[in-house]
C-alpha cells in the first residue's frame, strides 16, 4: 500500500532566556581633595599663572572637578568658581577615574627674561647647580606663637661638588602686604652630585594669626658658592597661621 503522509515535525521549543537582572546603580561620588598644609589656588595648571587667586589652608578640603593633561594639577571647586591646585599637596579620598582631563585656560604671555646673574668677580664657573627642592613644615598646620620646623631639601644637581658648604635664608612674610615678620638662617655641608640634604630651621611667627603667611627659603643668598645655574635657589610656600591661644 501506499506510505502515509510524513508526521509533521513539531517546533523545537526554545530555551527561555531570563531577562538581565539590573544592576543597582553606583552612587556617583565626587572625588574629594584634602590639604594638610597651605596651598596656593592658581589660575590654571601651572606655576606660570601666578599670582595665586587664593589658598586653602591645612584641613581644608575641596572637590575635585578635572586633572589636567599632564596629571599634575587638579581643576578644583573654589568658593563660587574654580581654580587649580598642585596634584601633589592633595590627598584625594574617592575615585577619579572618571574625571575629565583639561588644558586649563591659555599659557600667560612669559614673562621678559631676566638677565643670568653675574658671578663676583674672580668666582669661576662651576658644574655644581644648587636647587630649592620640597618644602615640608613640621606640624603641617602652624599655630600662633608655637614653634614649628620649616624643612627645605637642597640638592646639587650639578655634575661637580659644591665649592663650600652654605646657607639658606628664610623670610616669612604676612601674604595680605608683604610686610616681613620674622626671618633665620639654616645651613647645609659641601654636598656632592646627585646628593640631597634636608635643611631644617624653628620658626615662631606670634603676628598676624588667622591669616595666611609666605615664607620664601632662598639657598645662597649672597651668590658665595659658585654654580652652573643660581636662578633655580629659591621656593616659596603659602601656609594659614591657626591663632591658638594668642590673645
Amino acid at each position: 500500500g501506499g506510505q502515509g503522509a510524513p508526521p509533521t515535525a513539531l517546533p523545537t521549543a526554545q530555551p527561555t532566556t531570563a531577562a538581565p537582572t539590573e544592576q543597582p546603580a553606583v552612587a556617583a561620588t565626587t572625588p574629594i581633595a584634602g590639604f594638610s598644609q597651605g596651598v596656593n589656588v592658581r589660575r590654571g595648571p601651572g606655576l606660570e599663572f601666578d599670582p595665586p587667586i587664593g589658598a586653602y589652608a591645612a584641613g581644608q578640603t575641596a572637590e575635585i572637578l578635572a586633572i589636567s593633561t599632564g596629571g599634575d594639577w587638579y581643576k578644583v571647586r573654589y568658593g563660587g568658581s574654580e581654580g587649580w591646585v598642585f596634584a601633589q599637596l592633595a590627598a584625594v579620598s574617592g575615585d577619579t577615574s572618571a574625571l575629565p582631563r583639561e588644558s586649563g585656560p591659555p599659557r600667560p604671555t612669559p614673562r621678559p627674561a631676566t638677565a643670568t646673574p653675574v658671578l663676583p668677580t674672580g668666582m669661576p664657573a662651576s658644574g655644581a647647580n644648587l636647587v630649592a627642592g620640597i618644602v615640608v613644615l613640621n606640624p603641617a598646620a602652624p599655630v600662633c606663637a608655637q614653634t614649628f620646623v620649616v624643612g627645605l631639601d637642597v640638592a646639587n644637581l650639578g655634575t661637580e661638588p659644591t665649592s663650600a658648604s652654605g646657607t639658606v635664608t628664610l623670610n616669612d612674610v604676612r601674604a595680605a602686604d608683604g610686610s616681613q615678620q620674622d626671618s633665620t638662617i639654616g645651613g647645609f655641608p659641601v654636598l656632592q652630585p646627585g646628593q640631597t640634604v634636608r635643611v631644617d630651621m624653628p620658626l615662631t611667627i606670634s603676628t598676624w594669626y588667622n591669616e595666611m603667611h609666605r615664607i620664601t627659603l632662598t639657598i645662597d643668598q649672597e651668590n658665595l658658592i659658585a654654580e652652573s645655574n643660581p636662578n633655580d635657589n629659591a621656593v616659596s610656600l603659602e601656609y594659614f597661621l591657626d591663632k591658638g591661644g594668642c590673645p
